[in-house]
């Protein structure tokens, strides 16, 4: 999550692959005992607000890490818990293997896209190549 400079403050992005940040940012673990990644996700996008309203500072406007550690958050039973992963996970997923795709696509346009422009690559339409 993002914790420094508006409107950036209090984005989110969910790691799939082991990662670094700068101080600019927190890494938040969901400890599966309690409570899910998912809803972790959501209850921080449901405070990104709050967390813009009460930043301070004069050259960026922040907030610091205790302020996310001491904010207090209602956490469900273990059996709501479960219930809500088992019908969010999907869409989490969904989400994920929606992004990989458009990075695929942008890749593949990026290297094809100088070899159509300088006519290395043809395309067939109905009709004819262009």
């Amino acid at each position: 999550m993002a914790i420094y400079a508006s409107p950036t403050l209090g984005r989110l992005g969910i790691l799939t692959k082991e990662s670094t940040f700068n101080q600019a940012a927190l890494g938040l673990v969901a400890n599966g005992d309690f409570v899910s990644y998912e809803w972790l996700y959501l209850k921080l996008f449901e405070l990104r607000d709050k967390f813009n309203a009460i930043a301070s500072g004069a050259g960026q406007q922040n907030i610091n890490v205790k302020i996310v550690q001491t904010k207090e958050i209602v956490v469900p039973s273990h059996d709501v818990m479960g219930k809500f992963t088992e019908i969010i996970h999907p869409y989490f997923e969904k989400q994920k293997n929606l992004t990989e795709q458009i990075i695929y696509l942008q890749k593949a346009r990026d290297a094809l896209l100088p070899r159509l422009m300088t006519g290395g690559v043809g395309l067939k339409l109905e009709g004819g190549t262009v």
